[in-house]
């Protein structure tokens, strides 16, 4: 009696086991994720995109004809370029400038630099959801700059090429800025659906699942090998790992479209 005892409390100790190795592992990943997350530093930059640019004084191609430009009905112009810029705040951190005791800026504004052209004609702002303020000394003069929003600002500058516009990274406390080209056919490649969520959320999202697939991987990892050994012949051995092989892979497959 006391070896029928002992051989009915075999496979359940065994069962226990495999669970303490499971839920073991599961404290484990889940310490390294909240380690990592109280010590994850939010990052702050923004990206300049130049959107557009048109050159407005092309020249006629007429024999004959010539064309003379007049800005303001007092500045001839030669070489007149339209160029659209968009701003966007591309960072985890809200900008801080004037009024808030969290301000993130060396002072209230933010000012660029333009570059490649030889005069600028004028400056303005187009379009913004941040409250932005353009100053007659090219700076953005701001409150509160959220993640996501953005300013849009079109020149109207001469010279033989289209302007290109900086900021300096020493004008927002340890920020990184970033310069990109509009262009349809990459934003298309690179849009994800996970991208339009914002950024506190989907990495939420991201780190739960890889927990939740961690805890599946280990739990078929340890029962793999009894579920393979139940199968009488070599042939359902050799299905029954390849169904599990593919169960894993179908739990798997959204990490590609989460990283």
């Amino acid at each position: 009696m006391v070896n029928n005892f002992k051989q009915l409390s075999a496979p359940r100790d065994n069962k226990w086991n495999k669970w303490a190795v499971i839920l073991a592992a599961l404290a484990i990943v889940v310490s390294i994720i909240i380690a990592w997350w109280n010590n994850y530093e939010k990052s702050t930059s923004l990206n300049i995109e130049k959107f557009s640019e048109t050159l407005l004084t092309q020249p006629l191609n007429v024999d004959g004809l010539t064309a003379n430009y007049i800005f303001h009905d007092s500045i001839k112009v030669e070489n007149l370029w339209q160029t659209t810029f968009i701003i966007r705040n591309t960072g985890e951190t809200t900008i801080y400038g004037g009024g808030f005791n969290e301000r993130n800026t060396r002072t209230e504004l933010i000012p660029f630099t333009v570059s490649e052209c030889s005069r600028i004609l004028s400056v303005n702002i187009s379009s913004c959801n941040n409250g932005a303020v353009l100053n007659k000394q090219n700076s953005l003069h701001i409150h509160q700059w959220r993640p996501g929003e953005f300013v849009e600002l079109v020149f109207l500058t001469e010279g033989e090429h289209s302007p290109n516009i900086s900021i300096s990274d020493r004008e927002i406390m340890n920020s990184s800025i970033t310069y990109s080209t509009y262009s349809p056919e990459t934003n298309q490649k690179d849009s994800k659906l996970i991208d339009v969520i914002p950024n506190v959320i989907s990495d939420g999202l991201k780190w739960s699942y890889t927990i939740i697939l961690a805890f599946i991987c280990i739990g078929i990892i340890v029962t793999l090998p009894s579920e393979v050994k139940k199968q009488s012949t070599r042939q359902m051995r050799i299905i029954t790992l390849l169904v599990w092989l593919i169960i894993t892979a179908l739990f798997a497959s959204p990490i590609l479209w989460m990283f």
